[in-house]
């Protein structure tokens, strides 16, 4: 008899405690931001014929 009632005590202890959870807030969202990325060109700046344009032109694809 005592095994069943502590059973229905735990039971009935973790259904209170469930219920006083936090609900969560539905937000909306408006959509993903643009990406924006960045390119940081070595000495030879733009315009090299080298690894700066080729990652230039990587860069616009």
């Amino acid at each position: 008899m005592t095994v069943k009632r502590v059973f229905f005590l735990i039971l009935a202890a973790v259904l209170g405690l469930s219920a006083c959870g936090k609900k969560e807030e539905v937000k909306e969202v408006a959509g993903p931001k643009p990406l924006k990325v960045g390119l940081v060109f070595d000495v030879g700046g733009k315009g090299d014929k080298s690894f700066n344009d080729a990652s230039f032109a990587g860069l616009e694809k």
